[in-house]
């Protein structure tokens, strides 16, 4: 009877021991599922919850001037005449129904190019550039000095062009404003990192000197595609001849002079 005693006892002690195994494992893979679902809905809030560059001049001290929108892609198209190119750049002219357009075209050793100047209904300024060499590159050039027009619509009329073209563009969104008088570089650093702490960004790269400072880096929130994990860089300088502080913030980069 002894015997059995210590037999049931030891069962009991194994019975036990494999229970609460099982429930400290199933405790581990609920919290793993809890975890990960977490971590999902997370990413997918991040995904749906995009901040765009235009917002971050939204009821601030700084006067915007003008925006720029660059893109440009390549397309397989071989070796091209002028007259080809011409009319390429006149139907890009039609898919953004420019007026005023001036059109002019170059004939080089390295290659031929057409470059076509008008100005939307809105008074938008284009520069299209179409250019046959080793490759045919198309390039889209906006600048806004009047409006501070919707650049999300500007972003996706360009996207939609490139695409009737069947390729894909590289496009880069610049806003200039200013803040009139002097701001020491001190502040103008702080300013900068505040704007980039509004896009949770973190800053990869700076370049900094008595004139002009540069940040650029990463924010999983914000609306750009990012190169080679860059998709913001911000920079200010000081303008004695205006006295004024300029600040760019470009997204992805910045691909104007600054």
């Amino acid at each position: 009877m002894k015997l059995v005693g210590e037999t049931m006892k030891s069962r009991f002690w194994i019975i036990g021991i494999i229970s609460i195994s099982l429930f400290i494992c199933l405790c581990l893979v609920l919290g793993k599922v809890a975890s990960n679902k977490a971590l999902a809905a997370s990413y997918k809030a991040s995904k749906h919850h995009k901040v765009h560059v235009c917002q971050l001049l939204k009821d601030k001290d700084y006067q915007w001037i003008q925006t720029n929108i660059n893109s440009w892609a390549t397309i397989e198209a071989g070796d091209l005449s002028i007259e080809k190119l011409e009319d390429m750049a006149l139907e890009a002219s039609d898919f953004f129904d420019l007026q005023r357009r001036k059109i002019s075209t170059n004939g080089l050793e390295s290659g031929k190019e057409v470059n076509l100047e008008g100005n939307d209904q809105k008074g938008l300024k284009y520069d299209i550039i179409i250019s046959n060499r080793e490759e045919t590159f198309v390039i889209v050039n906006i600048l806004d000095k009047r409006l501070f027009a919707d650049t999300k619509l500007l972003e996706k009329k360009i996207q939609d062009y490139f695409h009737s073209l069947n390729t894909s563009p590289r496009i880069s969104t610049i806003l200039a404003a200013t803040i009139e008088g002097r701001i020491s570089a001190k502040d103008r650093e702080s300013l900068i990192k505040n704007l980039i702490g509004q896009i949770q960004g973190e800053v990869t790269q700076t370049m900094e000197d008595d004139q002009l400072i540069s940040l650029a880096g990463y924010s999983p929130i914000l609306d750009a595609a990012p190169i080679d994990n860059i998709n913001f860089q911000l920079a200010s300088r000081y303008n004695s001849y205006r006295d004024k502080t300029y600040l760019w913030i470009g997204t992805p980069i910045i691909t104007i002079e600054y």
